[in-house]
């Protein structure tokens, strides 16, 4: 064999891609895959991205879009401030609240008006300081603390909606944002909108039944008999038609003037009072699931269809509160919801049942309604491509899965998929194709040209001592990431996106809160992902530096890689990784040899610190960016060690920071001998 000189230097690239692999064992594990992993998740076709922070939510301006004004003293340094102290301009009369404060650099956040260059600053009467003509520039890891400061003070403000207990679901719609809680009681569950104020409970409406329905009443029109009358809110036909037959149900506000009684009703329509009205109120408890839906084309009538395994099924539109009549008994409530073909389908146990075509409130068979047997307990349902029909329903149950085929009652056919394999609650959702968690991991149904139209395939088997036995709360998906995520109640989970080699990667994350449920949505033409925990509070996914102000922990370690000489020993000497920061930071490595063998110490552990993104004219705020940063950088360590491979740890501990992305690693080694 061919001896290579001693001071040949080369280099190995690797590029990071794969995601989990926990089930592999020495050179079966492929380079660039992670053998360890948290709160890292894998990118679109390849790197890895640590976590985004997460911050409390109420409607109320959020920490993230903080921005500050920078001053520094002249001559004299300024007087000590506290965050949270309010700070004037002498001249100006614009004021500010104190984020960060030191004797030479003071950043106010909360500014109303604008500050005269060179003026004075003061407490009350008091003076701070003569600060500079020129807003002053700031390294980019004090930028960081000062950012995040900021972010504090705007979280002091946010608060959880009133009530006891964990958030019980909810929904974004038409840009704005819903939870559900129980009341301080724990007598009833109640609604909240977030608002520009925090949030603000749900009217309270009613409801009374009628039948013999003539004239209709119009939405806003007032319903009248005898001296008590209310305001109709909507007006739920679910038998017969306005003209005289219409029967259903007046959703109304509270009565004035006493309560309804039986008979001729008048005021803007004409029906007959089945009896007096009744407060809606929702029981405590369960976990609200909805979908969004228009059954019209008003597209002002957007609305949400949820259910929450406790309750009555209901519309709601953010503020009238419509309880569903499917004829099921009330100690039967849907588990699992979801639109198809313009029909509303519920699940009750193992009875799949929907509404008329285009008419959630009707569910009668005359008008089109029906019912399917799934012969196991429904646990989700998803409207999804196929092959024989241009859509199909996805029934999924705790043990086995089925898929309806056709257009309506008239010629529905359920096929059976899989009489072994099924889902869990909380699971399913549609990423490209549908992905679902069962006992042995998760699950990806996509169509295929097999008997049945779909394959059931496990997308997990590279990590599944972590997937098996995984019991899910909440799922969301990350469209612009293309990520879908499980969470546990524990604050555990996966992320999962499509690989390189069209398989799903797969990283674990750890929140580091009780999570009580999840959803995700649009807001202002955004992707918007939450969570609920166990306190009450809402947060919103991926925004701001840390946890709601407390560090975000990410770690992972690269599989062992012997830069395709497996039996060559090896002198390394450099890492460097290729990567991009969302800010400036800092990021730890420790370097590995020889599959860890304990006759060969590691290194140290080696930081070094990494620039954010360039900043560009006319985007973002003045000190926010990198006015010469690169588009990505590249980290250097120095690893001295021997061995046949390497494996790289890296971590990093911050609520500072904004999240950073990892790409590949290039390893600087010296070819020794090989080994015996």
């Amino acid at each position: 064999m061919l001896k290579l000189p001693a001071t040949t230097t080369r280099q190995g690239f690797i590029a990071l891609a794969g995601g989990l692999d926990l089930e592999g064992s020495g050179t079966l594990v492929k380079p660039g895959s992670l053998i360890g992993a948290e709160n890292f998740e894998p990118k679109i076709g390849g790197g890895y991205g640590r976590i985004g922070g997460y911050e409390r939510y109420d409607g109320r301006p959020p920490p993230s879009d903080a921005q500050v004004r920078l001053f520094a003293p002249v001559g004299t340094p300024f007087e000590a401030c506290t965050p949270g102290q309010t700070l004037t301009g002498s001249v100006s009369g614009a004021t500010g609240v104190v984020a960060y404060a030191t004797p030479q650099l003071i950043a106010l956040t909360k500014r109303v008006g604008t500050f005269t260059p060179g003026e004075n600053l003061l407490r009350g009467a008091t003076l701070i300081g003569s600060t500079r003509n020129t807003e002053p520039s700031s390294d980019p890891l004090t930028l960081n603390e000062v950012l995040a400061a900021a972010e504090d003070v705007y979280r002091a403000d946010i608060g959880m909606p009133p009530g006891s207990g964990p958030l019980r679901g909810g929904a974004v719609l038409n840009n704005e944002v819903f939870v559900f809680r129980n009341n301080a009681g724990g007598t009833a569950c109640v609604a909240y909108k977030a608002t520009s104020a925090g949030w603000v409970a749900a009217q309270q409406l009613w409801e009374v039944a009628f039948t013999g329905g003539g004239t209709r009443y119009d939405e806003g029109s007032t319903l009248s008999k005898g001296g008590v009358t209310a305001t109709v809110r909507r007006a739920v036909v679910e038998t017969g038609d306005w003209g005289g037959s219409a029967a259903g149900r007046l959703i109304i506000t509270a009565p004035v003037g006493g309560n309804f009684t039986a008979g001729a009703a008048a005021g803007g329509g004409t029906c007959t009072l089945s009896g007096a009205a009744t407060a809606i109120t929702l029981l405590p408890g369960g976990v609200w699931q909805f979908k969004e839906h228009n059954f019209t084309g008003d597209p002002s009538r957007r609305r949400l269809y949820g259910c929450d395994g406790v309750n009555r099924p209901m519309e709601f539109d953010g503020t009238v509160m419509v309880p569903l009549t499917t004829g099921m008994p009330a100690n039967m409530p849907a588990q699992a919801v979801e639109v198809h073909r313009n029909h509303l389908f519920l699940a009750f146990v193992g009875s799949v049942q929907h509404s008329a075509p285009a008419d959630p409130y009707r569910w009668t068979p005359v008008r089109g309604a029906a019912e399917l047997g799934a012969g196991d307990r429904v646990t989700g349902m998803l409207s999804l491509s196929g092959q024989e029909t241009s859509a199909a329903l996805l029934v999924l149950c705790r043990n086995s899965a089925n898929v309806v085929y056709g257009t309506s009652s008239a010629d529905w056919k359920m096929v059976n998929l899989s009489t072994r394999a099924g889902g869990k609650p909380y699971a399913l959702r549609q990423v490209n194709v549908a992905m679902a968690l069962d006992d042995q991991g998760v699950r990806v149904i996509s169509p295929t040209q097999a008997f049945g139209n779909f394959s059931f395939d496990t997308a997990t088997d590279r990590l599944r001592r972590l997937a098996v036995g995984l019991e899910p709360v909440a799922s969301i998906v990350d469209p612009v990431n293309g990520r879908y995520k499980l969470l546990t109640a524990e604050g555990y989970g996966l992320s999962g996106a499509p690989g390189q080699d069209g398989r799903m990667s797969w990283g674990q994350l750890n929140l580091r809160r009780t999570v009580s449920c999840a959803f995700d949505g649009e807001l202002n033409g955004e992707a918007a992902l939450f969570f609920g925990d166990a306190s009450g509070m809402l947060y919103r996914m991926d925004r701001g530096r840390g946890f709601d102000g407390e560090p975000i922990t990410a770690w992972c370690r690269l599989a062992y890689s012997s830069l395709g000489s497996p039996l060559l020993r090896k002198s390394f000497r450099v890492a460097e990784l290729e990567m991009r920061g969302g800010s400036a930071g800092q990021l730890r490595a420790q370097a590995d040899f020889s599959f860890g063998d304990t006759a060969i110490q590691p290194t140290p552990v080696l930081s070094s610190g990494f620039q954010g993104p360039p900043a560009y004219w006319d985007v973002g705020n003045w000190d926010t960016g990198t006015w010469d940063g690169q588009y990505a950088t590249r980290v250097r360590f120095r690893i001295e060690g021997n061995g046949v491979n390497v494996s790289l740890l890296l971590n990093s501990r911050s609520r500072n920071e904004l999240p950073h992305e990892i790409f590949g690693v290039t390893v600087t080694f010296i070819p020794r001998r090989s080994e015996r």
